[in-house]
């Protein structure tokens, strides 16, 4: 009731009027006020108990006009939203949990007859009221003059109950009204007021981290696509800047236009008309493209003067691969124009506009010279304690004595030469370390003549040779006294990081008229971000082309993400140290990791495999707190949540489920009505479960806004 008008000012005015009276006049203020806020479709039922507690359930009465003439209203639907206005002044926002009919025979408790031949058949008898259970989830007074809160307060029968206009079910819901949009408020198969209500996620909610789930063809990469084209169409000061972990090359297309839709979708049609309407591509895209010494193997034979010479040739085949078969539908006839970058620092950028869209490529690399041995262990979760411990004792020892670290390809060819020799009862190591690197390295200079000068030539990078390094590094290994089996357990390691080659790529290059090895530049981070924020792009880190070019796999995939995940943390720490109150101090990062499940595999299986898995999960548990504190969000995305690690769920504090076979639902905490639905959601459409909403909530978003073509078809 309006005007602060209660149960309290119900009560001390029983004494002066006559109890009929006023309630006769409580339901027709209700009514009044229902009229104002929606249609009146029925009202709470006089023939049930009104029960409010834990899973309780209202019995709506719905007369038998107002059934047959309100079909496609939510009365017709479950999952959909109805409004009691309850007489003693509360607007109590409910949900249809079931719908119930029943012809006029079965009401008087008629019998069925031996014959029920279609003479009985008699469309009279449906005119009978129909019940609908309907779940209290939140109240507020009737005047919306503070916020809702969980319905707990008594309902009155024959309280009126409206379908409520749109943006009463949003200011009831408490729903956001800014952030990333999501899509449009759902039941769990249609849309809910044609589309009109939009399902926001606060920017604050993908630092608490989130989950997607959904099988193949459910709409999940549809989803992240859309969330991100309206993040960048509509970015502020407090847009966070997306990072996207790309396994299957589907985010290098959001800065392209989607094909025409071959079938009308009706549902797509609204949402995109009522929320996404002015919604486009981004204008281009940041990627970071992994140069592997597999491609640079196409180059062998030919001294180049730069880094950024010799990574040209992979964007060109990146170009020819990935990007044009995207574009071919939409007319971008023009040949792409390039153009090279060069830092100071020996990083670049090469600068691609097809047309009005821009790509921007880094190449991206890991180098281990300037990297403390803590970063490298994380990307050795399968050591075990005492092959780690040696590890790093000696790569420590040896930054103290020449003031950077060796790289990886030095200590491996030591300690293959310091195992071949004590198999052989000697001392004499030279001539192993030059086999096993002029092995290592014969796909980068073909000549092996030159190759052999050249490793023993100082790298540009440090005043030793690759030869000399791996020299001083086997004293280190002497002095350590170590078992052979923990040395040989180092060497399969870091052979096998060496064999995905992402790690300390070196290549040949022409210095003063002389030939020299250098080791690629690894990117910071500030570079990258301060350019996509300048320019308004996310940051791709292509990990397709590791399959596509046949270079490294999962092993490589794994160790560039976990590294990308390690050097932002690392970086947005170092900020937050300083006290930094600059924009690059305050700027949001998401992180967006598709196919989670590849990088933060479940523990099971063996022993060592279970250790493995025990480790990465720390790694994300250290990397999620505290990037949640500097400013690091993430998304994880996956189809199999079986297969990801427990501590993605536990870290994970909003929910975004799209159709999922049951059996992968068994680790999600979901009311078991609404786990039911999720096999059969249609597609694109969701459940939502997350701390900034009181309820789950259902939402449905529109077909790709950007490109959506599966290159791998």
């Amino acid at each position: 009731m309006g005007e602060g008008r209660g149960i309290d000012w119900f009560i001390s005015h029983l004494s002066s009027h006559s109890l009929p009276e006023e309630l006769r006049r409580l339901v027709e203020e209700a009514y009044n006020k229902a009229s104002e806020y929606g249609k009146t479709v029925g009202r709470v039922s006089r023939f049930f108990p009104v029960e409010v507690g834990s899973n309780s359930r209202v019995i709506v009465e719905v007369d038998p006009e107002t059934y047959y003439s309100s079909i496609g209203s939510p009365i017709h639907r479950i999952g959909d939203y109805l409004v009691i206005v309850d007489l003693k002044g509360r607007l109590v926002l409910g949900r249809i949990t079931g719908i119930r009919r029943g012809d006029l025979l079965s009401m008087i408790g008629s019998n069925m007859p031996a014959d029920s031949s279609p003479a009985l058949t008699d469309p009279s008898s449906l005119a009978t009221t129909t019940l609908l259970e309907v779940e209290p989830l939140m109240e507020a007074d009737l005047n919306l003059e503070n916020p809702p809160v969980p319905a707990s307060t008594s309902i009155e029968p024959q309280s009126p109950v409206i379908d409520p206009r749109p943006e009463l079910v949003g200011r009831l819901l408490n729903l956001p009204g800014e952030g990333a949009l999501v899509g449009a408020l759902a039941t769990p198969s249609e849309l809910i007021k044609q589309g009109s209500i939009p399902v926001y996620l606060p920017f604050k909610v993908f630092l608490q981290h989130i989950l997607v789930i959904g099988t193949t063809g459910s709409g999940k990469t549809t989803f992240l696509k859309n969330l991100a084209a309206h993040m960048y169409t509509y970015r502020t000061s407090e847009s966070p800047v997306l990072v996207f972990v790309d396994m299957n090359q589907d985010f290098i297309q959001l800065a392209f236009e989607p094909l025409p839709l071959q079938e009308a979708d009706d549902t797509a049609v609204l949402i995109k008309e009522r929320l996404f309407n002015n919604v486009k591509p981004v204008d281009g895209v940041i990627v970071l493209l992994p140069i592997t010494d597999y491609i640079l193997a196409d180059s062998a034979g030919k001294i180049l003067e730069n880094w950024c010479d010799y990574t040209v040739k992979a964007v060109e085949k990146h170009i020819e691969e990935a990007i044009k078969p995207i574009i071919e539908g939409l007319g971008y006839e023009e040949k792409p124009e390039i153009r090279k970058i060069s830092r100071s620092d020996g990083a670049c950028r090469i600068e691609v506009r097809i047309r009005d869209k821009q790509i921007i490529y880094i190449p991206y690399a890991i180098n281990t010279i300037n990297t403390p041995t803590s970063s490298i262990t994380r990307l050795m979760p399968d050591m075990t304690l005492l092959s780690l411990d040696l590890f790093r004792r000696t790569r420590e020892r040896y930054r103290k004595l020449h003031g950077k670290y060796p790289p990886l390809i030095s200590i491996a060819a030591a300690i293959h030469a310091y195992l071949v020799a004590t198999q052989k009862r000697t001392r004499s190591y030279d001539g192993e370390i030059e086999s096993y690197l002029i092995d290592r390295l014969k796909g980068v200079v073909e000549d092996e003549s030159i190759l052999a000068q050249l490793i023993k030539k100082k790298l540009s990078c440090c005043d030793q040779s690759l030869v000399s390094t791996a020299g001083d590094y086997i004293e280190l290994v002497e002095r350590s006294r170590a078992s052979l089996r923990t040395l040989e357990a180092i060497y399969r390691r870091i052979n096998s990081m060496l064999d995905a080659g992402v790690l300390d790529i070196i290549y040949p290059r022409l210095s003063n008229g002389d030939i020299e090895l250098f080791i690629a530049v690894e990117p910071e981070w500030d570079w990258i971000v301060e350019l996509s924020i300048s320019k308004g792009y996310p940051i791709v880190l292509d990990l397709g082309v590791l399959n596509s070019w046949g270079a490294g796999g999962v092993e490589a995939a794994r160790l560039l993400a976990y590294r990308m995940l390690e050097k932002l943390k690392d970086w947005k720490h170092k900020l937050w140290a300083r006290r930094s109150s600059d924009l690059m101090a305050r700027k949001k990062i998401v992180v967006v990791i598709d196919e989670a499940h590849q990088f933060f595999p479940q523990q099971k299986g063996s022993s060592e495999e279970q250790e493995t898995a025990r480790q990465i999960a720390a790694m994300i548990s250290s990397i999620a707190r505290l990037g949640r504190a500097r400013g690091i969000g993430l998304v994880f995305a996956t189809h199999s949540p079986k297969d990801l690690h427990d501590i993605i769920l536990q870290l994970s504090n909003t929910k975004i489920i799209l159709r999922t076979e049951k059996n992968q639902l068994e680790t999600i905490d979901l009311p078991s009505d609404i786990k039911r639905y999720i096999p059969r959601l249609p597609d694109r459409f969701m459940v939502i479960s997350s701390y900034i909403y009181r309820d789950y909530l259902i939402a449905a978003t529109t077909t790709p806004l950007t490109m959506h073509y599966d290159l791998s078809a």
